[in-house]
């Protein structure tokens, strides 16, 4: 009986590691965490998930082969004809655990103990030669007895668990990278650029005077997902990652049974930088941009996004678990520089001819990443026109991809947001790209929000102030959530129903270089070195092109500046950033094409 225990229990154990080193090299593929240095890293799941077959795997066999080895000792006194041959182990049980395999889900299997210690009974019942002596009625009570102690703890905790919660919503997220509002025809734009977004500011609620909290990705994305200020998280270099202790919506979200993902192009989000905190699967720009560095490409397979996120999300939705809900993050960084847009995009909306020839001396490098487009146009015409054109073929391919989420039930009762991380510049203060400033054509973002197929006004427009770190708060009140107490911002369904009073009184944006507090009327940009103070008369001056003598400041403005400068203070580094990560070469030349430069 030792002989017989020790080497039954050594197959099931050894059996149970194979499947959960499968099923653990499984779930980290699809967490692509591999690379990642946490407790949940692809690594991690593959060793608790080994460790976890192994350890139960074993006490299946052990639990059959000392009840069996008891039925065979009890019946061992009555002669029996000499057993057949009994199959080759290995063979049978590698055929029914490849029989098992594509029946057991990877995430049911692994919470289920019982499962496991039901693989270790099959394997140790498959491959001993007692079937031919207890017989199958001995094979089935054998089973019965082992698993009855489980059995009997399941049904104890099934009496005391909770009622299931009804289904929640799913939630779609779309964040269009660098798309300034006032070139969108729902915010009273010339040119048609953007159908789809038309169609859902119809079926949904537009926010007219949304702000992002910062002019960078890198610190407006963590203020989103985190709901908090961006003095809070503290991110603001190339290198910062995200602050341990920040929590994400995602996070919220998987911890009520969400399942989440990410596709996330820009350099400036790479999981070295720990943006992925929440997500079951976070696809970065080396998945989604693979010929980025392949200069004999053309711009425009270099640089496209929305067609890879698109394929690789619709393949993800298809193999998702249907019974519980999801949560995408689409980062589209389509409309993003060097603007090359596919054809006939690039001339859709081109100029005939230069008409505003840039400066020369106004960069801060004299390579600019943006000005390596074809034919080297120095007009802003042509990089306005090729811009509109990204917009446009961005928006037809949003056309066409929740047509796609449609047809597969994703948008039944979903949730559905829109929005920008920050804006553009066009030489309307003398720059380009964006993270120099902080005036609007940088913080002013289109935000769209649907729900299907009720519970939202059908074209709503809200004319309050809001900024970006609203939205996760307004996500989880519209799926029935609390939002968390690290979350700073508030949630719009308030506004949105038209149950709440006026919105905020001010916003607060900030850059590398800059802070600012915006009001309805007045702007107060703070410089960070300098502590140089510039103020705005929005009501007169929308267009922010004259800063108003020192001098000439309405108390009102003061009272702003101070405010502003105590909202820094009071926020600033409740959650460290992170330790820097450096750049390598091939990070450095991607920024850099994107108009990154220091």
């Amino acid at each position: 009986m030792p002989t017989t225990l020790l080497r039954t229990t050594l197959l099931a154990l050894a059996v149970g590691a194979v499947v959960g080193y499968g099923l653990g090299v499984q779930q980290g593929d699809a967490n692509a965490y591999a690379t990642l240095d946490l407790a949940h890293t692809g690594a991690a799941l593959v060793w608790d998930a080994a460790r976890a077959g192994a350890l139960l795997g074993g006490l299946g066999g052990a639990s059959a082969a000392s009840l069996l080895a008891a039925l065979r000792a009890r019946d061992s006194a009555a002669p029996r004809a000499p057993p057949a041959p009994p199959p080759r182990a290995c063979s049978s049980s590698a055929h029914d655990a490849a029989m098992l395999g594509p029946a057991l889900h990877a995430s049911r299997l692994f919470r289920d103990p019982t499962a496991w210690v039901g693989l270790g009974l099959v394997v140790a019942l498959l491959a001993e030669p007692w079937r031919a002596r207890v017989g199958a009625r001995g094979l089935v009570a054998a089973t019965l007895v082992a698993l009855a102690p489980l059995a009997s703890a399941r049904i104890e905790l099934a009496r005391t668990a909770p009622a299931p919660t009804p289904r929640r919503p799913n939630v779609i997220v779309v964040l269009l990278d660098a798309l300034r509002a006032d070139h969108l025809t729902a915010y009273g734009y010339t040119r048609d650029t953007a159908p789809f977004v038309d169609a859902l500011a119809a079926d949904g609620v537009l926010f007219e005077r949304a702000f992002s909290p910062a002019n960078t990705t890198r610190m407006s994305v963590p203020s989103f997902l985190g709901s908090v200020h961006a003095a809070t998280h503290g991110i603001r270099g190339r290198g910062d990652q995200a602050p341990p202790a920040l929590l994400l919506l995602p996070e919220v979200l998987r911890n009520a049974g969400y399942q989440t993902a990410a596709w996330m192009p820009n350099p400036s989000l790479e999981q070295r930088y720990r943006f992925y905190y929440g997500f079951d699967a976070y696809y970065d720009g080396d998945r989604i941009l693979p010929h980025a560095e392949d200069e004999s490409r053309p711009a425009h397979e270099r640089w496209e996004t929305a067609r890879a996120i698109q394929g690789s999300a619709l393949a993800w939705v298809q193999v998702r678990d249907r019974d519980r809900p999801v949560f995408l993050y689409l980062h589209y960084r389509q409309i993003h520089g060097p603007y090359a847009p596919p054809p006939p995009y690039d001339t859709r909306y081109a100029p005939p001819e230069p008409a505003r020839p840039f400066p020369r001396g106004i960069f801060r490098q004299p390579d600019y990443g943006y000005l390596r487009l074809p034919h080297h146009r120095n007009d802003v015409g042509y990089y306005v026109a090729q811009y509109d054109g990204a917009i446009r073929y961005t928006s037809d391919q949003l056309t066409a991809f929740f047509a796609a989420l449609r047809a597969e039930g994703m948008l039944d009762d979903a949730l559905v947001v829109l929005m920008a991380d920050h804006g553009e510049a066009f030489l309307e203060h003398g720059t380009l790209n964006h993270s120099d400033t902080l005036f609007d054509e940088l913080v002013h973002v289109p935000l769209l929000l649907l729900r299907t197929p009720s519970g939202t006004p059908r074209g709503r427009r809200v004319a309050e102030l809001v900024g970006l770190v609203d939205v996760a708060p307004t996500v989880l009140d519209y799926v029935g959530l609390s939002a968390p107490p690290t979350f700073q911002g508030r949630s719009l369904r308030p506004l949105i129903e038209g149950t709440a009073g006026p919105g905020a009184d001010v916003v607060f944006l900030e850059g590398p270089d800059a802070i600012a507090v915006r009001t309805s009327r007045w702007k107060v940009i703070v410089d960070r070195a300098s502590d140089a103070t510039q103020v705005y008369d929005l009501a007169a001056d929308p267009g922010e092109q004259h800063a108003l003598p020192a001098d000439t400041w309405p108390p009102e403005t003061h009272v702003l500046a101070r405010r502003l400068r105590a909202h820094v203070a009071a926020h600033a580094q409740i959650l460290a950033a992170g330790p820097a990560t450096p750049l390598d070469a091939a990070q450095r030349r991607r920024l850099e094409a994107l108009g990154y430069v220091d």
